[in-house]
C-alpha cells in the first residue's frame, strides 16, 4: 500500500503472493517489494517491481 506523504491518503494498493515484513526500495519510477513470508503452502515467495504508469498484469499466484 502506498500513501501520500502529506495527507496519508491511499495512492496504490495491491495484493502480494505472500506476506511481507521488509521495507520497499524506490528507484526512479520503480517500487520494489519482497513477499517472502509464506503463511500457507499455496503462497509463493516473490519479488515485485511496480512501475509508475504501468498497465501489466501480475502473476496468477498473487493474492492466493
Amino acid at each position: 500500500m502506498a500513501h501520500a506523504c502529506f495527507t496519508g491518503a491511499i495512492l496504490f494498493k495491491s495484493a502480494m503472493s505472500a506476506g511481507s515484513n521488509a521495507p520497499v526500495a524506490v528507484d526512479g519510477d520503480y517500487v520494489i517489494a519482497g513477499a517472502g513470508v509464506s503463511l500457507s503452502t499455496t503462497q509463493r515467495n516473490m519479488i515485485f517491481a511496480y512501475k509508475l504508469g504501468a498497465t501489466g498484469k501480475l502473476p496468477d499466484t498473487v493474492g492466493s
